[in-house]
């Protein structure tokens, strides 16, 4: 059998198997492999089953490599950046960045599917702010913007048009407000939201970004910068492909378009 998926274009319904895409959670449908050629002229995409096989593992390692990272993984990186960076590395020192902190870093860039490879992008960042704080939150926020370009490439099309979704105001002034009240904002995963609060959240990002989806865009959503950490937390569990960016970790000469907003 093979998989066939509509990308919002297709015309009819096709008789199977229908369950849910495992990478990006859309709609899709198990037919015989010898009804492809129908399914594809009345619009649909088909991908063989062991494509479908391989891009769930590969999306799988993807979502669970920081889990993998370890501190031995971390001093080896910074032993193979030490050939090419002498000077930078000598400066990573228990005083000015611990080894715990740079690995909770990288952890968190890849959580959130930040390729770590340039590495000097990612420890001259961190070193510089790390006089300031050793909250490896704080320079995680630091070095994603170091790495603007590194995600402007993740998320752009073809003709360098990143499209995503955004907050309506009435939601971005709600999440605002709740993390300026908060004491301990700085320092906690969460917005101290109300459950119900939370579920309506959810259930109106769910609503936008299946728009994205529709469009064959990777589900992206664009906030304020201070809310950026505490948003991909909160929604980060409910949709663990979302990438949620802030408009001032993007160069300034992305073009944005903005497909919809998450309304209240």
């Amino acid at each position: 059998m093979v998989m066939a998926m509509n990308p919002g274009t297709a015309e009819g319904e096709l008789k199977g198997l229908h369950v849910t895409e495992p990478v990006f959670g859309l709609p899709a449908v198990w037919i015989p492999a010898a009804q492809r050629e129908q399914a594809e002229l009345m619009g649909y995409t088909v991908v063989e089953a062991a494509t479908v096989l391989i891009t769930h593992l590969t999306e799988l390692l993807r979502r669970n490599a920081w889990r993998l990272l370890t501190r031995q993984d971390t001093r080896q990186l910074l032993e193979q950046l030490r050939r090419d960076y002498p000077a930078l590395v000598e400066e990573v020192t228990p005083e000015t960045l611990p080894l715990g902190t740079l690995q909770q870093v990288l952890q968190n860039l890849l959580r959130e599917g930040i390729p770590i490879r340039d590495l000097p992008l990612i420890v001259e960042p961190a070193l510089e702010h790390s006089k300031a704080t050793k909250s490896a939150d704080v320079l995680t926020e630091y070095v994603r913007h170091a790495l603007g370009e590194t995600i402007r490439r993740l998320y752009q099309d073809s003709n360098g048009v990143v499209h995503a979704v955004t907050l309506a105001p009435e939601v971005e002034r709600l999440l605002t407000v709740q993390l300026q009240q908060s004491p301990q904002a700085a320092g906690l995963p969460t917005l101290g939201l109300a459950p119900d609060v939370v579920q309506r959240l959810r259930q109106a990002t769910g609503q936008a970004l299946e728009q994205l989806l529709t469009l064959g865009y990777p589900p992206v959503l664009l906030v304020s910068t201070p809310l950026r950490p505490y948003v991909a937390r909160l929604l980060g569990t409910t949709f663990p492909m979302l990438a949620v960016l802030s408009y001032t970790e993007l160069p300034p000469d992305t073009t944005l378009d903005i497909i919809t907003s998450v309304q209240p």
